[in-house]
């Protein structure tokens, strides 16, 4: 195996071992591995696969180092995987002002000090985030969890690098030769196994073209999405905020979120979405970033 390292800028406020925390203890997270300190994932670019590697140089550094081992490492393949480590870890959107801003707030400002310098982070493909979401329906993240374990496993996507094993993308083409009933073997309702297949399908087809997402607006992209059988509201927006890396989602009708946003502004009941949204309304442009926190102290909270 070859192996090449570059640098990438890291932003003036972060904290890449809490983001790192925040990985490792998610459930939302199946192909990603934190292993000592380091971020580790599998990609296939260009047919090949990659292992890809990324460590902060440290707290006095302006760089993180990102390592990519693989048969053949080319310099066109080094722009490719620096351009997507930047989309996964948000490193060029512009967050300061809004942060700035938002922890002079009374309430939602002591969340944003208690996590200073993190970011949020993307899934590794839109693909694989509108799958993910579609699993993720009314039911509990670890459940969710070990059926996106079920499905990468079924669909043989996995390498051994240095005796380490390691999940690769998630691929169409290889959920697409899994019939229904297979799909319902791992756990899946039948509902669910339907839409994945009937998604995968349109995909292929280029009936759903997931690309376009990134021309429209929040409603635009809703709207598109939704168009399929299988993907609501809350589905959309987190393909939306977790594949495409949109900063203005808020899922208010997530059940985590309005709990978080309750005991912040010190509700005595569980809030409503409409209630979530009345309250985030000064949010504005920091949606996305204030979602991923309040995950993260549940997240936090329960372990």
């Amino acid at each position: 195996m070859r192996q090449k390292i570059i640098r990438i800028n890291k932003p003036s406020i972060y904290n890449f071992k809490l983001i790192l925390r925040y990985i490792k203890n998610s459930p939302s997270f199946v192909i990603e591995k934190v292993i000592e300190n380091t971020y580790c994932r599998a990609f296939v670019i260009g047919g090949r696969t990659y292992l890809v590697l990324v460590r902060d140089e440290g707290i006095d550094s302006k760089y993180l180092e990102v390592k990519v081992i693989g048969e053949e490492v080319k310099n066109n393949l080094l722009q490719l995987v620096k351009e997507k480590i930047i989309t996964i870890f948000c490193l060029e959107q512009d967050i300061i002002k809004a942060q700035k801003f938002i922890a002079n707030e009374s309430k939602i400002g002591k969340l944003i000090k208690m996590y200073e310098g993190f970011r949020p982070v993307l899934l590794g493909s839109v693909y694989e985030s509108t799958i993910w979401a579609i699993i993720g329906q009314q039911i509990s993240a670890k459940v969710a969890h070990k059926i996106k374990k079920s499905l990468l496993e079924k669909t043989g996507a996995k390498i051994i690098i240095n005796n380490c094993e390691y999940y690769t993308n998630l691929c169409p083409h290889k959920v697409m030769k899994l019939n229904i009933n297979q799909l319902r073997d791992l756990k899946l309702s039948q509902r669910k196994a339907e839409y994945i297949h009937e998604i995968t399908k349109a995909i292929i087809d280029e009936e759903l073209d997931l690309s376009c997402l990134y021309l429209l607006d929040r409603d635009e992209g809703c709207s598109y999405l939704m168009k399929h059988r299988g993907i609501g509201k809350w589905t959309a927006e987190s393909i939306l905020m977790r594949g495409i890396g949109r900063q203005d989602i808020l899922p208010a009708g997530d059940l985590i979120i309005r709990k978080v946003v309750g005991e912040i502004y010190e509700y005595n009941e569980l809030l409503t979405e409409s209630q979530v949204r009345k309250i985030s309304t000064q949010w504005k442009t920091a949606e996305t970033w204030i979602t991923h926190l309040c995950w993260f102290y549940m997240q936090e909270k329960i372990l």
